[in-house]
């Protein structure tokens, strides 16, 4: 795990991450993820995902990118086919945070996943922090995430760079 965790949180203002990765191979259990945790303890939990490999859906896994948001008003997500392997090198993950109107999620620049704020769906304004990480699913998640096996070998997520603007 990498994260700015007690180094620096996001502002509350609004924030652009980009991330610009190499993702392993998702079709063994392999689940790497970036995600942005509020970064002042005991606040509410909007977690926002931006990029979840390893997820079962249309395609292969290596394929598909979740996204996802944790309103107050209950989880905000969606699954997407890039079209493309992100094992084959790699790629810019971006996600773009403006309190109060929207989450926007890209992948080299092309827009993939947007949640707007509405009557039904708050995006709250507080600080974030950035945390990239490569967990491994457990048979629990079987039911929509691949898992591993005696064959899985090890795996890397290689993240070339982190540029966060405000």
């Amino acid at each position: 795990v990498v994260t700015t965790e007690g180094k620096f949180s996001l502002p509350t203002t609004g924030w652009y991450v980009q991330v610009k990765a190499k993702m392993p191979d998702q079709s063994q259990g392999m689940w790497p993820a970036i995600w942005f945790l509020p970064g002042v303890p005991r606040t509410p939990f909007n977690e926002i995902d931006g990029y979840e490999g390893g997820f079962l859906g249309p395609g292969e896994p290596n394929t598909i990118m979740h996204s996802n948001y944790f309103a107050d008003q209950g989880q905000q997500d969606q699954r997407t086919t890039l079209g493309f392997d992100t094992t084959a090198g790699y790629h810019v993950y971006g996600v773009r945070f403006i309190p109060g109107q929207s989450i926007t999620a890209f992948v080299d620049g092309r827009k993939v996943y947007q949640l707007l704020a509405s009557s039904t769906v708050t995006i709250t304004s507080e600080p974030y922090q950035i945390m990239l990480e490569l967990q491994v699913a457990t048979q629990q998640a079987s039911g929509w995430h691949t898992v591993t096996t005696a064959s899985t070998p090890s795996s890397t997520m290689t993240v070339a760079e982190v540029q966060a603007f405000s």
